[in-house]
């Protein structure tokens, strides 16, 4: 009876470890020819893919549930590969031309509302400009994409929301559908900077932030809120002036300034140079400031949204408890970077 008991609490024990799931850290840089797979629980490297990132920077994201992992590569040759996150097992890889080989700014390749994989490309002349769009639950690219977007196009996705950002508006991106086969524009804004560092959007989909590129000695430096309310989606952008705020110091080793928001919704992070601030999302009250290692290009929260994940330029990435501590290594070691920008995705453990 005692060894059955032992025996169900033990299986027991299993079936909620394995509920809970674990984290893993997905990692690359700047023509590293590899991309870095973490487990955030061990702090220790799972997998390395090899890429071809010879003529500029990769992309990649991973499905809601963290099981497919979708990457976009090439040197001479653009091609798109979906693996079972788990082992690496390749399960499809398809050819496409022109991929965007931008060295900084927003993510090239990344999901929206869990279904629409968006990769940025120079291929201008064909009826996909702009970005490419592949239906990962029919696994085909659409034949339109989205036409006449710019190529540094910032997009950001929260809920089934996706939003789309360029150096004068924002707007709503409303998903195609057997009735409509193409990626229609919703409601639009003016934005009040044109220079975009980051964006991301709030997990219900109900905000929209971006961060204004700040050039070092600059005294510039804001963010920017589109919100929903009750009556429909606000017809101004609310602007926070950080400068003023967060008093950033100026730090000769450079370094850019990133965005991050909790998966809870309640927490934003900011970072420039070698300092971090945690903020509440909805009244932008300081929590925290977080100095870093070494200057920084980019924040993530764990997928609990009780730590804030630094990310900086001499490899080693930090957890800072939201609700106080210290800031404690994840990695066993650091990560060997070879140039930025770095590119890094948190997601669910397959």
């Amino acid at each position: 009876m005692r060894s059955f008991i032992f025996l169900c609490c033990w299986l027991l024990a299993g079936a909620l470890q394995a509920q809970a799931g674990g984290t893993w850290l997905y990692a690359t840089s700047f023509q590293r020819g590899e991309l870095l797979v973490f487990d955030l629980d061990t702090g220790k490297t799972v997998h390395r893919l090899p890429v071809e990132d010879g003529a500029g920077i990769i992309g990649f994201d991973t499905s809601p549930d963290g099981k497919l992992l979708y990457v976009v590569d090439g040197s001479s040759s653009s091609r798109l590969r979906i693996f079972e996150a788990s082992d690496l097992k390749l399960l499809e890889e398809e050819r496409f031309p022109n991929r965007a080989l931008m060295l900084g700014g927003p993510p090239v390749t990344q999901l929206a509302a869990g279904r629409w994989l968006l990769i940025q490309t120079y291929d201008y002349p064909a009826a996909a400009a702009g970005v490419r769009v592949y239906d990962t639950h029919k696994r085909v690219f659409w034949p339109l994409g989205l036409r006449d977007r710019p190529a540094g196009s910032t997009y950001a996705t929260g809920g089934r929301e996706i939003f789309g950002l360029t150096s004068e508006e924002a707007y709503r991106l409303f998903p195609p559908s057997e009735e409509e086969p193409d990626f229609r524009v919703g409601e639009r804004v003016r934005w009040p900077f044109p220079r975009l560092s980051q964006a991301a959007a709030s997990p219900d989909g109900g905000a929209l932030y971006a961060l204004e590129f700040m050039d070092y000695g600059s005294r510039q430096w804001r963010l920017g809120c589109w919100a929903r309310e009750e009556g429909g989606w606000k017809e101004t952008v609310r602007t926070v002036d950080l400068f003023k705020k967060l008093a950033p110091p100026d730090d000769p080793r450079g370094g850019s300034s990133s965005l991050a928001l909790s998966p809870d919704g309640l927490w934003l992070a900011v970072q420039r140079g070698a300092r971090a601030w945690l903020l509440d999302r909805k009244s932008l009250a300081v929590k925290a400031a977080v100095e870093l290692s070494d200057v920084g290009d980019h924040l993530a929260f764990t997928r609990d949204s009780r730590a804030l994940l630094t990310f900086s330029h001499d490899g080693r990435v930090q957890r800072v408890p939201v609700e106080g501590g210290p800031a404690v290594p994840v990695l066993k070691d650091p990560i060997e970077r070879t140039g930025p920008p770095l590119q890094v995705l948190v997601a669910p453990a397959p």
